[in-house]
């Protein structure tokens, strides 16, 4: 039989420094003893205790983690304010000069981010400016007050819209009116013991409050025979109480071990341990007694790899008193016993599930909730065996509004990045998270250049480096004499330095950054091997066009090769495509195309067969289309390869025709990336557009499914979302299929 009881609510007594309310008061309080650093400004904003309305709108909490990202900002107020002045001087020149209306959005947009950051940085500061002064106690009181009265902390406690239950608002309510008194006591605490009129920086009185407030509790109001009272024996005196449950009767516990005091007389040493042995006597009976229905008393028997003792308490119970004794393991007397709702949900679930013939008769208990756990049940049951429910895995498309399946219908017509589509061939359901919900996860700043900035600064130079070169009609690198050569390295990182001038990064490791990059006086750097790399170079190939853009609406401030670019999308198949191509190398009849890599992974030949890697054989389709369109040529695609450009500076092939190799590459002919000819190569092509095509179909046709597990391990250790989604459940269930077979 199952007994089913009352849900109880646990009372006790909770610790001031742990209460939301108070937490956030603190947050608040560090951004001006800190100096407006910004990981305090964004915590001590984001919470629902204050109302925070600058310049008559909501002060923008995401907008300040996105602006003080961008920029690099990490303290300061008037850092805060000359990043954000420097950088929207830098962008009003920009929007005054452009003459596309694709860079004035987006040159607006930004100003107006500015310009909202900038005037709510401004009024946290005046509204912080007086309780980051130094004061007197009083004054220091006053101004704490003022800040709480103005950010409406009461009013904001009782409409919290985070506290579900009256129980969440009253145990806010209490913990507030503690640090109300707590405030006051340390005020009266410094005037006693020092003048009153002397001031003190805000550490000082937040070190103090810091300390107060980690040594205070508070009680929420009593409410008894409805819940469980969680206390000390002590605190039980003279309270009615039904059941009494002892926990921890080890010796050494209780009775708690006696402190001698080796300086004190044998005499008196031994008068303190029988008084100490009284008191819990007395404590012990105190708790035997004082109860109306039932008495427990419980000991562990085992603390981690440690044996413990009973105390001698229980022993001299059990050798008075006729009990019942239950030891671990054997009977359970509360095995049957269920006390919460989550519980009986749980037991009906395993009813229904096993197909309990009691099941139904459970129903009674939590008719309201009975049908959800039924759902759920089958919803499960769908998706690791029927499978009639597709819309639980990820199948939305007939589940949806109409006006759902309209915007899903219109992703057919859409521009896509070919990241965008590898992103869906790795996992439809992150695609689904982030293109079509377009949830966000904000980011953490990094101080230094980032992985993306590096990236960027890299391909500005050799943009700017073989534009100039083009232009001058300059030799080929692989051609150049030592000093033709040496002035190249000049130029090169003449126009790197000019870049990371441009940036200014807080990072005090910033220096050692350039340098790995620039080189230094004896000199070395990325860039002079990268030069060296290319002089070793053998092959007809001639690097000729530079950051080739299709299907992007650059403006004027994109860096693309106007020799080749086009706004217009590649149409490939039934799909619509943007994306850049690092660098075309272009010979006689032959094609080469190169990736610039900053990081250390290179995609695999397997992940472009399985559709993962998309970017090689989509770019060289769509270089060959645009020397076809718009220079009337026709070269063939010899292959696509990866310049890693870290420490050690490596040419990778990522796939080519062994027809080329020796003349547009050099590489040896066993590797998986060597294709035997043209046509297997032309295969490659036409697979990846296959992908691009079948991809944009499911899209359009609502089908967002986890990735398999067999890519768990490539995909899910970098997703934003791996923390919302099923996976976890996914791997488990495999896991124990594999096990049973």
């Amino acid at each position: 039989s199952i007994k089913y009881g009352i849900p109880v609510n646990i009372t006790d007594r909770f610790d001031l420094a742990r209460s939301p309310v108070v937490v956030a008061i603190l947050n608040l309080l560090k951004i001006p003893l800190n100096r407006f650093r910004r990981d305090d400004v964004l915590r001590g904003v984001s919470t629902q205790y204050f109302d925070l309305w600058a310049e008559k709108s909501r002060l923008d909490t995401g907008n300040l983690a996105a602006v003080s990202q961008s920029l690099k900002i990490t303290r300061g107020y008037s850092g805060w304010i000359r990043r954000i002045d420097k950088e929207a001087s830098r962008l009003n020149p920009q929007l005054h000069e452009t003459k596309d209306p694709f860079d004035e959005t987006v040159l607006k947009r930004q100003l107006q981010s500015l310009s909202k950051a900038r005037s709510d940085i401004e009024w946290l500061q005046n509204l912080l400016e007086e309780i980051g002064r130094e004061a007197t106690p009083r004054q220091f009181r006053a101004n704490l007050f003022s800040l709480l009265d103005r950010l409406h902390v009461s009013f904001r406690i009782l409409k919290n819209p985070s506290a579900t239950t009256a129980d969440l608002v009253e145990k806010d309510s209490q913990a507030y009116k503690k640090l109300l008194e707590v405030i006051e006591q340390l005020v009266q605490l410094n005037e006693f013991q020092e003048e009153k009129e002397k001031s003190h920086p805000l550490r000082f009185y937040f070190d103090q409050l810091k300390v107060a407030i980690s040594q205070e509790r508070y009680n929420v109001v009593e409410r008894f025979r409805r819940g469980v009272l969680v206390t000390s024996i002590e605190e039980t005196r003279g309270l009615p109480l039904d059941v009494m449950i002892v926990a921890g009767l080890v010796d050494g516990e209780f009775p708690s071990a006696y402190q001698s005091e080796v300086f004190f007389s044998s005499r008196r040493q031994k008068k303190r341990e029988q008084r100490h042995m009284w008191e819990n006597r007395y404590l012990f009976y105190q708790a035997i007694t004082n109860w109306s229905e039932h008495l427990y008393l419980t000991y562990p028997e085992q603390e981690a790899d440690l044996d413990l003792v009973r105390s001698s308490f229980v022993d001299a119970m059990l050798s008075v008193a006729e009990v019942e004794h239950w030891k671990y393991p054997g009977k359970n007397p509360f095995g049957n016993d269920v006390y919460s709702d989550e519980e009986m949900l749980r037991h009906y679930g395993e009813a229904v599930g096993s197909g309990w013939k009691e099941a139904e008769r459970l129903m009674c208990y939590l008719p309201e909730k009975a049908p959800a756990v039924r759902a759920a049940i089958d919803i499960e049951r769908s998706r690791v065996e029927t499978h009639s429910l597709p819309e639980y895995e990820g199948i939305v498309f007939a589940k949806i509004s109409d006006e759902g399946r309209e915007r899903l219908t219109q992703f057919k017509d859409r521009v896509y990045s070919v990241s965008q589509l590898e992103t869906y061939g790795k996992c439809p359901y992150q695609f689904f998270a982030s293109r079509v919900l377009r949830l966000n996860m904000v980011e953490d700043m990094e101080e230094g250049l980032s992985p993306l900035e590096k990236g960027s600064v890299v391909h500005q130079t050799l943009y700017e480096f073989y534009v100039q070169r083009r232009e001058k009609k300059l030799p080929l690198i692989s051609e150049c004499t030592d000093r033709e050569f040496e002035l190249a390295v000049q130029d090169l990182v003449t126009i790197a330095r000019k870049k990371f001038r441009e940036k200014d990064i807080p990072d005090p490791f910033w220096q050692l950054e350039q340098e790995l990059i620039l080189g230094d006086a004896a000199g070395g750097g990325v860039l002079r091997a990268f030069l060296e790399a290319e002089r070793k170079r053998s092959t007809r190939l001639e690097p000729r066009y530079f950051e080739v853009g299709f299907g992007s609406k650059l403006g004027s401030r994109g860096l693309t090769d106007p020799e080749l670019s086009v706004e217009e999308p590649l149409v490939a198949g039934n799909v619509k495509l943007r994306g850049k191509v690092d660098r075309v190398e272009l010979g006689e009849g032959v094609f080469t195309i190169i990736d610039y890599k900053t990081g250390k992974t290179l995609p695999k030949f397997d992940d472009l067969r399985k559709g993962l890697s998309l970017q090689l054989p989509i770019y060289l389709y769509a270089v060959e289309k645009l020397l076809q369109d718009r220079l009337q040529r026709n070269p063939r695609p010899a292959g696509g390869l990866y310049y890693q450009l870290r420490e050690a500076v490596h040419l990778r092939l990522g796939l080519g025709s062994a027809e080329y190799n020796k003349s547009a590459f050099d590489f040896p002919p066993r590797l998986n990336q060597m294709l035997e000819s043209d046509d297997a190569l032309r295969e490659i092509l036409n697979e990846a557009i296959d992908w691009a095509n079948l991809y944009v179909c499911d899209i359009a046709e609502g089908k967002f499914p986890l990735t398999s597990p067999d890519k768990v391990s490539k995909v899910c250790t970098i997703c934003d979302f791996n923390t919302v989604c099923r996976i976890q459940t996914v791997q488990r269930v495999e896991s124990q299929h594999r096990e049973e077979q």
